[in-house]
């Protein structure tokens, strides 16, 4: 067979498949719409859940519609995640019935072990929703195609003993190099913690360790050589005075390089108001916080203020604020704190981000951190060298620092969302 022949031959194959291809697909699609013509419309807004994969959510609950506008669905679900005492994660689902399910809310609750893979907790994720969507697809006609079932076992009621006493401890040690003919780096990093977190007590153990060095040649008689060291531990006690109130004390000792200390000793005393209930913080917080305390501090060379060592009593105010509502989320905190000894020497920061549901298929996201700096009080008198400077390995004086970003997105097409197709995907 020629070539020009084996082309022609080629090409009728590829033309019979797409045919046979165009001729059944549409049939096989006609099918599964006409099941899901009446079935359930659902948007789902996932904005703070990390472990929330939507494609592996419609794959597992193929008996409703997604919808990619919330104005379209009939029940709207929002996931919170939120971290755990245990260092797990507490997962809250809120739906919100629309049009004709309007009035029909509910909430749910569910708490993840740390231990759980990323693919346990979406398995977790899906099983919540599906018994959550239930209520709602009661009331439409697809639920016929639905059939519940238990797992549960017969030692289900069995009472759970945890002989860690609600205690959860963490290990990490890590490394990182790089380099080249003319660069090498070398980075070690290392942690542990402890902390007990129950309805009535938040106490926490942790302390870390870090080292850097680098080394830059610039030419066969330059080479810069750069360091930088830092270690900490803190200790904090935090107790539940009612569903509004807590109090607690904060202790730290620190050594940093970077920041002209060679020792810190902090011990700080603060209380906090929450507008609404704690157990509401997932979804909705405002809290209002105050610190007073003392740092006695030994610095590495002479500040600019001629000071070795010094202790510094000082205070701080705090607010921060976070909602997570059907037409988007927002957080911001505003914090302020001065030393006593001159109310001139103060910090005042703000940040905070927004991701907002403008209209139908416009979303508005941003985040502003602003701080003004008047409290730089470690500073060394001698300032920091030119490759100090360049490498970023001393802190410089300041009056202020910022940050932001922004953004719109803008989708229009097709209302549903339910095809999952993952070739090419990675």
């Amino acid at each position: 067979m020629t070539s020009k022949k084996a082309l022609v031959f080629l090409f009728t194959i590829a033309l019979f498949s797409f045919s046979s291809f165009a001729q059944t697909t549409p049939t096989d699609s006609l099918k599964k719409d006409s099941i899901l013509k009446d079935a359930l419309k659902v948007y789902l807004d996932m904005g703070t859940c990390y472990y929330c994969d939507y494609s592996y959510f419609r794959k597992e609950i193929d008996y409703v519609n997604y919808v990619r506008d919330p104005k379209e669905s009939q029940v709207h679900v929002i996931i919170a995640e939120i971290a755990t005492g245990s260092g797990g994660r507490e997962f809250d689902f809120t739906f919100i019935g629309k049009k004709e399910l309007k009035g029909m809310n509910d909430t749910i609750k569910q708490a993840t072990s740390v231990n759980n893979t990323q693919d346990e907790n979406r398995i977790e994720i899906v099983r919540i929703l599906k018994m959550g969507l239930m209520r709602y697809v009661m009331k439409t006609p697809s639920n016929k195609l639905i059939e519940i079932k238990s797992n549960l076992p017969e030692s289900a009621n069995e009472k759970v003993q945890d002989k860690w006493k609600s205690w959860v401890y963490n290990l990490n040690i890590s490394g990182y190099g790089n380099g080249q003919k003319n660069y090498t780096q070398l980075e070690f990093y290392s942690s542990a913690s402890a902390r007990k977190v129950t309805p009535d007590w938040k106490i926490n153990f942790s302390g870390s360790n870090f080292y850097h060095e680098a080394k830059y040649v610039y030419d066969d008689t330059t080479t810069i050589r750069t360091y930088r060291r830092s270690y900490s531990f803190s200790h904090s006690t935090v107790k539940s005075l009612n569903k509004h109130w807590s109090a607690g004390y904060f202790y730290s000792v620190s050594n940093d390089t970077y920041s002209n200390m060679e020792l810190s000793n902090s011990l700080n005393l603060g209380i906090e108001y929450d507008v609404f209930p704690y157990e509401k913080s997932s979804s909705k917080l405002i809290t209002f916080r105050y610190k007073i305390g003392a740092d006695l501090n030994q610095y590495i060379d002479t500040t600019i203020y001629g000071k070795l060592n010094e202790t510094l009593f000082s205070h701080s105010l705090g607010m921060g604020m976070n909602f997570i509502t059907k037409w988007g989320s927002a957080n911001t905190s505003l914090g302020y704190s001065n030393y006593l000894h001159d109310f001139s020497k103060n910090n005042l920061y703000i940040n905070g981000n927004v991701n907002i549901r403008l209209f139908k298929g416009l979303s508005l996201n941003a985040y502003l951190y602003l701080s003004v700096i008047h409290d730089q009080l470690a500073l060394p008198k001698g300032g920091a060298t030119f490759e100090d400077v360049l490498l970023q390995q001393q802190q410089l004086a300041t009056q202020y620092s910022y940050y932001f970003n922004f953004g719109l997105t803008y989708t229009f097409g097709s209302i549903y969302n339910n095809v999952v197709n993952p070739r090419f995907d990675y």
